[in-house]
């Protein structure tokens, strides 16, 4: 977590070492300068425990304020002006966690290439007429856990269409009830 600065008056510098350095370019900082030489430049470090999380649509940026002599740190959300682009990129980048988790759940039941080997060995045993056996029931059990994977899928990608705002920045595609 970087140190967010400001001046003695209460003008906000910026968070980290580079907001400090761009404020005094004449000066040499060190990465961790020592309190005399802020206090020198008129710099005071301001805690930062009170930063709230940002939102997909919000982002927040420090603001400081003089109260009583004190140099006091808040937070100002920066709403995204046109918030439905916004929230459609959000959904767009959970729809795409969606398919990779897919993916993955897919790829632990049965390997790509132990899929394009079942339909190969599936093309052979319909051409022979040999379906309903073991093997058959075994490759036709792991496609059938694997279409389960993309249902659930599918009903995931239409609840994320359907999110608001607040919905979207808590969605937590792995951990959805909807996965077999």
């Amino acid at each position: 977590m970087s140190k967010i600065y400001a001046h003695n008056d209460g003008a906000l510098i910026g968070e980290g070492m580079d907001a400090l350095r761009r404020a005094f370019r004449n000066v040499s900082i060190p990465d961790d300068p020592a309190q005399p030489l802020l206090d020198g430049l008129g710099v005071v470090v301001l805690p930062d425990d009170g930063r709230p999380s940002d939102t997909p649509l919000d982002k927040y940026r420090p603001a400081t304020e003089k109260v009583d002599g004190a140099v006091v740190l808040s937070w100002v959300a920066d709403s995204v002006a046109d918030r439905p682009a916004a929230l459609a990129a959000w959904k767009d980048r959970l729809v795409s966690e969606t398919k990779a988790e897919a993916n993955r759940r897919i790829v632990a039941i049965l390997p790509e290439w132990k899929q394009r080997n079942y339909t190969a060995r599936a093309v052979e045993k319909l051409a022979a007429g040999e379906v309903g056996d073991d093997e058959w029931n075994a490759m036709n059990a792991a496609w059938t856990a694997i279409k389960a994977i993309r249902v659930a899928s599918d009903g995931i990608e239409a609840e994320i269409a359907a999110l608001t705002d607040e919905q979207a920045g808590q969605y937590d595609v792995a951990a959805s009830n909807l996965w077999p």
